[in-house]
């Protein structure tokens, strides 16, 4: 077993979490955000570390990886890769993109020089791609599902499926 922590590196700053490891687990979901602010090109790479907490011994490096992020901005994938799968307000599955999914859906129409979607006022209604999507298309997406895990926002909701989903 480990006792897993993370230490980000970027440029000369270091945040190293070590008060926060997550106790006897090889599968840890840390649940934290952290901002960081750099120049690019000076400070592009971004280390994510991960360390196995010892309280006796000198902590172990697990792994690691590097983030080149000026790549990651010129790439025409953006920040965008990998978007959850549902918006949630609030919890582990925060959403955490700059850009809330209704602008991501319009910026990549804009990109790939497809028609933007219209958004109705009630925001109830999207419509992309000559077609209309509405909330009952949403079988498994209840009121009810969203009120429990607190990730209920439909205009939100609708965007993130229609990008996930649909063509995109």
């Amino acid at each position: 077993m480990c006792d897993p922590y993370i230490k980000i590196t970027l440029g000369k700053k270091v945040v190293e979490d070590r008060d926060h490891y997550i106790p006897n687990t090889v599968n840890p979901i840390f649940g934290r955000m952290y901002e960081l602010s750099c120049f690019l090109p000076q400070e592009k790479d971004l280390k994510i570390s991960v360390y196995d907490y010892d309280m006796l011994t000198r902590d172990e490096k697990v792994g690691e990886t590097v983030i080149d992020l000026e790549n990651r901005f010129l790439s025409r994938f953006g920040a965008y890769c990998g978007i959850p799968q549902q918006y949630c307000i609030s919890g582990v599955n925060t959403w955490r993109d700059q850009l809330k999914p209704t602008q991501i859906l319009q910026n990549t129409a804009r990109i790939k020089g497809y028609r933007l979607p219209i958004l109705s006022e009630n925001g109830m209604r999207i419509n992309h791609g000559g077609r209309d999507y509405t909330l009952d298309e949403f079988g498994k997406f209840t009121a009810s599902y969203f009120t429990i895990f607190v990730c209920y926002c439909p205009l939100f909701s609708m965007s993130v499926y229609i990008y996930v989903n649909k063509g995109f």
